[in-house]
């Protein structure tokens, strides 16, 4: 305002990729990233590849920032310098997004599973492997909490609870107090898998029984 200046309308549509990983390099799946400085253009999604495509209007020597989330997680941020007006597609470097527990991604209707080591068969079934344990999920074993058959993406929550993976939570608790609630329910299950599914919007989805 002062001298009268304006920047220029944004003439050039940047193609922004990138993947977001894990701590483990592994793909994260569903993670949401944003342009921070353009808060107009629609966010879009990882795939089970957690890689990404976004579309961003720029100026030509503008930094675009992308700002990655997921349930979950800890948040991430990349971007990259827009260097000329010649040059519309850039690679952002790989965000790596941290979380305290195993966390994998499974879609039902794609017949999707992040992780090397998982796979899903002919008929749907899932397998996930962890360090201790093996996970088979069969083909429309998963459901509503009233029992109706549940289709679609799901973030599949891994706790493998031993001597090894002690929470901090519990690492305070005086050995006089009554351990309750999420802390008692890992103290119950010691040793022995404890796994739950939520869907993208937080919706806990159950085994049928």
């Amino acid at each position: 305002a002062e001298f009268e200046q304006r920047c220029p309308e944004s003439k050039l549509l940047a193609h922004v990729s990138g993947r977001v990983l894990d701590a483990k390099g592994m793909p994260v799946q569903g993670a949401r990233i944003e342009a921070v400085s353009r808060p107009d253009v629609s966010a879009v999604l990882s795939d089970n590849r957690g890689a990404y495509t976004i579309d961003v209007p720029v100026n030509a020597m503008e930094k675009v920032r992308l700002r990655v989330l997921k349930r979950n997680y800890s948040d991430g941020m990349t971007g990259v310098v827009v260097v000329a007006p010649g040059k519309t597609s850039y690679t952002a470097p790989d965000t790596v997004l941290s979380s305290p527990i195993t966390i994998v991604t499974i879609d039902t209707v794609k017949r999707t599973v992040t992780g090397d080591w998982n796979s899903v068969s002919v008929d749907g079934s899932f397998e996930i492997r962890t360090v201790q344990s093996t996970y088979q999920i069969p083909a429309g074993a998963l459901v509503h909490a009233d029992g109706s058959p549940y289709q679609g993406e799901l973030d599949v929550y891994l706790y493998e609870f031993t001597r090894g993976t002690v929470p901090e939570s519990l690492v305070a608790i005086d050995t006089f107090d009554q351990v309750v609630g999420y802390a008692g329910d890992l103290m119950k299950s010691f040793g022995m898998p404890y796994i739950q599914f939520f869907t993208p919007e937080g919706e806990e989805i159950h085994v049928l029984s």
